[in-house]
C-alpha cells in the first residue's frame, strides 16, 4: 500500500500542475491580460496567476489524495457524508470550546509535551 500511496502523491500532484498548465489555459489568460494596461508585464502576471491557480488547487490536494486512495482501497469505505460540502453536523458547545482552546494553544504555545495530555484530560 505505501507504494501505491507515493504513487497516488506523484499522480495528484503531476495532475494539479498539468491542468494549471495547459496551452490552452496559458493562451486564455494572456489574451485576458492583453488588453490590460499595467506597469507588470504580462508573462509575471500570467505567472502568478498560474501559481495563484495552483495554490487553491494544492488546498483541494489532501481530498483529492484521500479520494484516490480510498478509490484504490477495497478495504476502505467513505462514509456517506463525505465530500459533502454543506454536511449538517452538531457538535456540543463544550466540545467546540474545548477544540477553540487546544487549537488557541498549539497557535500560542511553540512546543508543550504536555499540551496533548490536557487536551485528553479534558474530554475523558
Amino acid at each position: 500500500m505505501q507504494q501505491d500511496i507515493n504513487s497516488f502523491i506523484i499522480d495528484t500532484i503531476r495532475d494539479l500542475i498539468d491542468d494549471s498548465s495547459k496551452y490552452e489555459k496559458l493562451q486564455s489568460i494572456f489574451r485576458k491580460h492583453m488588453d490590460k494596461i499595467h506597469f507588470i508585464p504580462i508573462k509575471y502576471r500570467v505567472l502568478a496567476g498560474i501559481l495563484q491557480s495552483m495554490n487553491i488547487k494544492f488546498g483541494n490536494f489532501i481530498e483529492e489524495l484521500l479520494d484516490r486512495i480510498i478509490q484504490n482501497e477495497n478495504k476502505l469505505i467513505s462514509h456517506r457524508l463525505s465530500g459533502e460540502k454543506n454536511a449538517k453536523l452538531y457538535i456540543s458547545e463544550d466540545s467546540q470550546k474545548l477544540l477553540d482552546k487546544y487549537i488557541t494553544n498549539r497557535q500560542t504555545i511553540y512546543y508543550d509535551s504536555n499540551l496533548l495530555n490536557e487536551f485528553y484530560s479534558c474530554i475523558s
